[in-house]
C-alpha cells in the first residue's frame, strides 16, 4: 500500500494513497488544511493560480501544488510503501 508521509510542526503524518480516489482526497484535504492555517499566506503568483485551482476542487492541481511547496517549512512531503500482511 502506497502511504504519503507529510512532516509538519507537531509531527509526521502518514495518509493511504493506494487508490487514485484516496489519493485525490488527500491531496485536497492537505491543501485545505494548510490554506486554513495560513501556510500560504504571500506566495509567489505561479504558485497562487495553482492554488486557486486545488482550493476549487482540482486534485491533479493540489497535487502538483503540494509538490511544489515541497521542502517549504512544515511543508514537506515523500511517498513510500507500507507493507501489508494478509
Amino acid at each position: 500500500m502506497e502511504v504519503l508521509i507529510t512532516h509538519e510542526k507537531h509531527g509526521d503524518y502518514y495518509y493511504d494513497i493506494s487508490t487514485p480516489k484516496k489519493a485525490d482526497k488527500v491531496y485536497l484535504y492537505l491543501v485545505n488544511k494548510r490554506e486554513k492555517l495560513g501556510y500560504y499566506d504571500g506566495i509567489e503568483e505561479k504558485e497562487q493560480i495553482r492554488l486557486v485551482k486545488a482550493l476549487g476542487g482540482d486534485a491533479k492541481s493540489a497535487k502538483l501544488f503540494l509538490q511544489m511547496r515541497n521542502g517549504a517549512e512544515y511543508e514537506s512531503i515523500e511517498y513510500d510503501d507500507v507493507i501489508e500482511v494478509e
